[in-house]
């Protein structure tokens, strides 16, 4: 579909600002888009205007039910990110989950803290990140914290899409030893960025990189990356869909499953 009008509007002829100032309205007011679709014409679409919620857990289900594993799909590093996990995590535990597949492929990232604190539910001790830039403020050690920490076998998806708080936390469950890695190797933005809105104008700002991120063991990999354990090549990967998961047809997920189920073997 091709958006061409708002209310009585040609969008087309529209800035992408002007057009979403359009649609913006307060929640429960109506808008009707129309959308020029292939081999129908124009269509008139009524819409009730409501909040925006975006989810960075699409995908929370048990993929092998005799063996216990599960899976959490990952699209970003945010402020409900956290929350979304506990309640994943725990959604899974109650339905049997001995084992997980993380899957961060296609995740560009987020934030700094965020991957801290998602990384502090899988790691009892030590360093999960630092930090290094110019400014003092801009060096820091991040650590994990014992208490509530999920102690169960992890497989972690990469690609080459995988970058930043992504390869945050590949980096620290590499360095520790905490999940094997499926994939292939990560984006290599190895890099913390700040904004600066200051005397710029309404809506306008400065992304500058202000400090570099360091794996527990001191490597900072910026256009090198995460080697995955198991590396599955780029032929024989599948089309990533954000809110789908397929053990049988994708090689990335189906290799984990197949890693877990050797360890839930040796537990027996």
């Amino acid at each position: 579909d091709l958006l061409i009008g708002i209310d009585s509007h040609d969008c087309r002829v529209m800035s992408t600002d002007e057009a979403a100032n359009l649609v913006t309205g307060a929640p429960g007011s109506k808008v009707t888009l129309i959308v020029e679709r292939p081999g129908t014409g124009r269509v008139e679409a009524p819409c009730a205007r409501r909040e925006v919620i975006v989810r960075s857990i699409p995908v929370a289900q048990i993929i092998d039910r005799s063996a216990g594993i599960g899976y959490i799909q990952l699209t970003g590093f945010q402020k409900s990110t956290v929350m979304e996990l506990d309640m994943a995590l725990k959604k899974l535990k109650g339905e049997g989950m001995k084992s997980l597949v993380l899957d961060v492929r296609q995740n560009p990232g987020g934030l700094l803290t965020t991957a801290v604190d998602l990384l502090d539910r899988f790691i009892a001790d030590g360093v999960l990140v630092s930090t290094r830039g110019r400014e003092p403020n801009q060096n820091q050690t991040h650590t994990a914290h014992a208490p509530g920490t999920w102690n169960l076998p992890i497989v972690l998806l990469v690609d080459e899409n995988s970058a930043s708080a992504s390869e945050i936390v590949a980096g620290a469950f590499r360095d520790h030893r905490r999940a094997k890695i499926v994939g292939r190797n990560t984006f290599g933005k190895w890099s913390v960025q700040s904004i600066y809105d200051h005397d710029l104008g309404y809506g306008c700002g400065i992304r500058m990189t202000t400090a570099k991120f360091y794996s527990p063991n001191g490597d900072t990999l910026g256009k090198i990356g995460v080697k995955p354990d198991i590396e599955i090549p780029a032929e024989k990967a599948v089309a990533y869909v954000i809110g789908q998961v397929d053990p049988v047809r994708d090689p990335d997920v189906h290799t984990a499953v197949e890693q877990l189920r050797q360890v839930e073997f040796t537990q027996r």
